[in-house]
C-alpha cells in the first residue's frame, strides 16, 4: 500500500487544515425515503416528508437534497418543496442559494417534460435553508397533478411492476460560507 505524504508529511502527523478550507460541522443527519407507488390525479399530496427535526440552534443551517421519480402520459403539473414549522397550515418555500422559489415552492413544471408510457422521469435538486428557528419542523416534498390529468409516483404508467424509490436527505451544519 502507498503511503500518501502531504508537505512530507504522512497524512496521520496532520492535525489541521490550512486555514483557507472552510470548515462547518455536520451536527445532524436525516434521511427518509418513499418505496410506495402512487397515483395523483387532479390533487396534491406528499411524496416524501422528513423526520421531525429540532434545529441545534437559530444558526443552523441545512442542506437539503430531494430525489423523486415519476412518469405521466399527458404531464400537467408541479413538484414542490417546503419547510413546515406547524403541519400543513405553515408553509414556507424552501430556499434557493440566492433567495427562494417564490411564495409558491415551485421547483420542477411538469409539463415541460414529454409524457411516455414506458419512461421514468428522475428529478432531483438540493437546496439550501437557514430557517433561524429552533422549532421543530419538517421538510416536505409534494407532488401536483392536474385537474383530469394522473402523476404517478415511483412507477412507469403502463406497469405498475416498474418501480424506484423517492428520498430526502438532510444535513444539519453549525455554519456555512458561500
Amino acid at each position: 500500500m502507498a503511503i500518501i505524504t502531504l508537505n512530507n508529511n504522512s497524512l496521520s502527523s496532520v492535525t489541521a487544515l490550512p486555514a483557507a478550507i472552510v470548515t462547518g460541522k455536520v451536527i445532524n443527519y436525516y434521511a427518509k425515503e418513499n418505496t410506495n407507488s402512487v397515483s395523483v390525479s387532479g390533487s396534491t399530496t406528499t411524496i416524501v416528508q422528513s423526520p421531525n427535526i429540532t434545529p441545534a440552534s437559530t444558526s443552523s443551517k441545512f442542506v437539503i437534497t430531494a430525489t423523486t421519480n415519476w412518469s405521466s402520459t399527458n404531464p400537467n403539473g408541479a413538484i414542490f418543496m417546503y419547510r413546515e414549522l406547524s403541519g400543513y397550515n405553515d408553509l414556507s418555500p424552501v430556499q434557493s442559494r440566492n433567495g427562494n422559489f417564490g411564495s409558491t415552492g415551485l421547483v420542477k413544471d411538469l409539463d415541460e417534460n414529454p409524457g411516455n408510457n414506458y419512461t421514468m422521469e428522475t428529478w432531483s435538486q438540493t437546496f439550501f435553508d437557514s430557517p433561524s428557528t429552533t422549532s421543530q419542523l419538517n421538510y416536505t416534498l409534494r407532488i401536483s397533478a392536474g385537474s383530469g390529468e394522473t402523476v404517478y409516483i415511483n412507477r412507469v404508467n403502463a406497469d405498475a411492476n416498474y418501480k424506484a424509490v423517492s428520498t430526502i436527505s438532510i444535513l444539519e451544519l453549525d455554519s456555512w460560507q458561500m
